[in-house]
């Protein structure tokens, strides 16, 4: 089964919704593409330090089935 057509008829509606022309797209890709770019430069590097720590494991049926109530359950509640 071929989701590619829906795939891109829900990433037009999605544009088109936010009002966004190709231009608009083409500049968030330079941007983004920039500040990677910048911090390679600075020597900005990802610190995945923490991941053995924090990462949490969601069940791959629960991902399919229950997303939400997933991420929902897994995001640590945080107390002032």
């Amino acid at each position: 089964m071929n989701q590619l057509p829906v795939i891109q008829a829900m990433r037009s509606r999605v544009i088109a919704s936010l009002g966004l022309t190709p231009g608009d797209l083409w500049m968030i890709a330079a941007l983004f593409a920039s500040s990677r770019l910048l911090y390679a430069w600075l020597g900005v590097e990802f610190d995945a330090s923490t991941l053995p720590r924090y990462m949490q494991f969601i069940d791959v049926e629960l991902l399919k089935t229950r997303l939400l109530e997933s991420i929902w359950y897994t995001t640590p509640i945080r107390r002032c």
